[in-house]
């Protein structure tokens, strides 16, 4: 069995709090501002989300079938002012994460 190392980053000038990294909805790692961490996950789809507070990424799904390395960039959609409306009314898409 194949398994994947996949790599999370985010800016170090995105704000302050740490962001919970959950893999099938459980969580792996935390994420602060200008970090990076690994998580092994085994061949096969996955769901990857990232929260903070009330605020969180839409879910992934990403299939690590071929193992090796997947790498993401999360940073905060809106900037880092948690009071900025979009924060509230776009909860689940308040967090972006790309594929790097």
């Amino acid at each position: 069995m194949s398994e994947t190392r996949v790599v999370l980053s985010r800016p170090a000038d995105d704000g302050p709090g740490d962001f919970s990294v959950r893999v099938d909805g459980r969580k792996v790692a935390t994420l602060g501002s200008g970090e990076k961490v690994a998580v092994v996950v085994p061949e096969g789809r996955h769901g990857l989300q990232l929260r903070f507070v009330h605020i969180s990424s839409e879910p992934l799904t990403i299939d690590t079938g071929d193992g090796g390395r997947r790498a993401f960039e999360a940073r905060r959609a809106f900037g880092s002012g948690p009071f900025d409306v979009r924060y509230l009314t776009r909860r689940r898409s308040a967090i972006a994460v790309t594929e790097i």
